[in-house]
């Protein structure tokens, strides 16, 4: 994750040109309404999926830390971006969608915990 969150340079760079042509096919399919935007922020609620889902597996009962943690560390890259890094956008979406993703995660390992806890 540091190193997809703390690389120099944004880390779809290399593949803009592919993503942009799908985009725009999809839009002449009446798919417009997938706009680069959507997709990124997609990636970034993806992106923490496993960080929230892990994290709450290892807190357990205190699963809701996980979320906690997640906001924390997005946040911090985000700052790191923002401080260390010109040439990556720091952005608030980022920090809403990778918590969104912590969110989400945090939240299927409680429905995996819940079987485990009520059998108690």
């Amino acid at each position: 994750m540091a190193i997809i969150g703390l690389y120099p340079t944004p880390v779809d760079r290399g593949i803009d040109g592919l993503l942009f042509r799908v985009l725009r096919a999809l839009a002449r399919h009446d798919l417009g309404f997938i706009t680069y935007a959507r997709v990124e922020f997609s990636a970034n609620v993806l992106f923490f999926v496993p960080v929230g889902l892990l994290l709450a597996l290892l807190f357990g009962a205190r699963w809701w830390w996980a979320i906690i943690l997640c906001v924390a560390l997005s946040s911090m890259i985000e700052l790191s971006q923002l401080l260390f890094l010109p040439h990556r956008y720091a952005s608030f979406g980022d920090i809403l969608a990778n918590s969104l993703g912590g969110t989400i995660g945090a939240v299927l390992a409680l429905l995996l915990l819940l079987p485990r806890w009520a059998a108690k």
